[in-house]
């Protein structure tokens, strides 16, 4: 389990916004992170699944344009499955490492 203080060095890490509009920008990512079926490590980044649906796809792609804004040294994808709307997030470098401890430190766990 990823620790408060951990996720916050990695989103400082990782966003070129000033303290207050990223602590208010963390919020907004946390929202949407809970609506993912799933969140997983995936070489280079994360994998964030959703349910395919024409809400999902609107909110996956409004992310995406923010998220560009503030972290424009991530690449972002938009790919499905069968019943999945699939985003993966992918960094390089030592970007891996705080992209993946945050995205992970969001992910529902299982009950």
């Amino acid at each position: 389990m990823t620790s408060k203080p951990e996720m916050g060095r990695a989103l400082a890490a990782m966003c070129s916004l000033n303290e207050m509009d990223r602590a208010m920008r963390a919020e907004a990512i946390e929202r949407f992170v809970a609506d993912a079926a799933a969140v997983s490590v995936i070489q280079e980044g994360v994998l964030l699944q959703f349910d395919r649906t024409g809400a999902n796809a609107r909110a996956v792609l409004d992310f995406i344009h923010v998220e560009r804004e503030c972290c424009p040294r991530y690449e972002y994808r938009v790919g499905s499955g069968k019943d999945t709307l699939d985003l993966v997030i992918t960094a390089k470098g030592t970007d891996v490492q705080p992209l993946q401890t945050f995205y992970l430190g969001l992910a529902r766990t299982p009950e």
